[in-house]
């Protein structure tokens, strides 16, 4: 019975770690989540922003640990350290193991599957020019995990007027 209900406690930090920490591509897996549900991970609270995904992973390892702690280390403290430098050590290498397995996992891809983009690493910047033209630079982050050797990317360009958006400057 003792280790059924630690395996829940253990679980509950694994689901916290995988809600708050990073993977390889800057974004933890609850702010895919949040994206993929349709709902805001970040919320605006004066002049900063409160990260939902990382508050719930917070509470999730916060109440793991506590459980695991009630369950295996009762009365020691070296217990209770090794846990906390346990989840740092998982946390620090978890970015690592998701971009091996993906190259892991897309190897013989080819074409489109084998490619991720990034677009917290990316940026667009662009300046209108005189008349009716404009200079954009960008740099895009992709991620190729298989075989695939070349990339063409077609730029389409929507000037923000049309979009109802205020003038580049």
């Amino acid at each position: 019975m003792r280790l059924s209900k630690g395996i829940v406690w253990l679980l509950a930090i694994m689901i916290g770690l995988l809600f708050a920490a990073p993977h390889h591509m800057s974004v933890s897996l609850g702010e895919q989540l949040f994206g993929l549900l349709g709902l805001p991970a970040h919320v605006p609270a004066g002049g900063a922003q409160f990260r939902l995904e990382a508050i719930i992973g917070i509470v999730f390892i916060i109440a793991g640990m506590i459980g695991v702690y009630k369950v295996y280390g009762k009365g020691r403290i070296s217990f209770g350290i090794g846990l906390w430098i346990a989840i740092a050590v998982c946390a620090e290498i978890y970015p690592h193991a998701t971009a091996k397995l993906m190259t892991f996992v897309y190897y013989d891809a080819d074409g489109p599957r084998s490619v991720a983009y990034n677009p917290e690493e990316s940026s667009c910047s662009l300046v209108k020019r005189e008349g009716k033209t404009a200079q954009a630079e960008c740099r895009l982050v992709l991620y190729n995990y298989g075989r695939l050797s070349q990339v063409t990317l077609m730029p389409v360009l929507v000037m923000p007027e049309r979009l109802g958006e205020a003038p580049l400057h």
